[in-house]
């Protein structure tokens, strides 16, 4: 996101599924300056000139509002950094839990875990004092603790795979699937990602024989040390991940489907499964920021779209 205008605070939105993009609007997303509270008749008093240019900073103000708290957002903010910051420091090579985001559109599922992850990539980065702590010796290794990636519109294994390496940069030419992962496996270890966000998951149809597939690569995403968070609408009712997740069925709520969303938790097998189905809803009160998640997540929570 670059700065235009200083006076007025008018921004121009990065491309945050690349790493320079997403790192720079990761700095900045909290400059933008709102415009200043005027009475009519101090507006009155301005110059044509000063008039225009304070309407102009008003409409941009108006533009670029801020996400509001609620309960419910908190809760989801808790939970998920919680379960992200656990992961960070697992030193164990087992498969890490990842979280599902899910509901209607526009109701700021985006805009809400982009903003948890990148206060996870601010704290952890302020933790290591900027320097990379996985560098190899003698290198400067670009170091990205989040990576957020747009699932391509016809998602297959393949074509996932390179949004990916496209977000690092990487080569992706003249490489069959198997090359892919492990590309995109050197390419989480060499850069420290910690937390690998995988947007608009539903583009996923389950009834194309690739997108079964994908359900493994999933998983295998999870077994590379990152925390996968997957964001899409109504993910329950896709069927997307039946076999990887907890086999449980969504809270009901009062609220239509296009008003409210779940947080749900995303575990790596069957076995895994059967051995927590006894204990598979937690409180959306008993978490805190430094206690282990639950296994799921869910719940209602309301916010404007962003």
């Amino acid at each position: 996101m670059t700065q235009v205008g200083a006076g007025l605070g008018l921004i121009v939105p990065a491309a945050r599924d690349q790493v320079a993009g997403w790192d720079t609007w990761r700095r900045v997303r909290h400059t933008f300056v709102p415009a200043p509270v005027r009475t009519l008749r101090q507006w009155r008093a301005m110059t044509p000139l000063e008039r225009s240019a304070f309407d102009l900073h008003r409409m941009a103000t108006h533009a670029n509002l801020p996400l509001l708290d609620t309960p419910m957002s908190r809760t989801v903010d808790r939970l998920l950094s919680a379960r992200i910051r656990t992961n960070a420091f697992k030193a164990k090579p087992s498969t890490r839990a990842g979280v599902m985001i899910s509901g209607g559109g526009y109701q700021g599922k985006t805009e809400t875990t982009c903003g948890i992850v990148a206060a996870f990539e601010d704290s952890w980065r302020a933790l290591h004092h900027q320097v990379h702590p996985d560098a190899s010796p003698g290198t400067r290794d670009l170091w990205v603790p989040v990576a957020y990636v747009q699932t391509p519109v016809t998602a297959k294994p393949k074509s996932t795979c390179k949004a990916i390496l496209n977000f690092y940069g990487a080569p992706t030419k003249n490489l069959d699937l198997p090359d892919l992962i492990r590309q995109v496996a050197t390419s989480l270890t060499d850069h420290g990602t910690k937390v690998l966000v995988l947007d608009d998951i539903t583009r996923l149809r389950m009834h194309r024989a690739d997108d079964q597939d994908t359900l493994d690569l999933i998983r295998a995403f999870m077994s590379m040390n990152v925390t996968l968070v997957l964001i899409g609408v109504d993910i329950p009712a896709s069927g997307l991940l039946r076999e990887g997740r907890l086999d449980v069925a969504p809270r009901q709520s009062v609220l239509p489907p296009s008003r409210h969303a779940t947080a749900h938790g995303l575990e790596a097998t069957q076995t895994e499964r059967r051995s927590t189905s006894s204990n598979s809803t937690a409180s959306a009160t008993t978490p805190t920021n430094r206690s282990p998640p639950g296994p799921l997540i869910s719940p209602a929570w309301n916010r404007p779209s962003g």
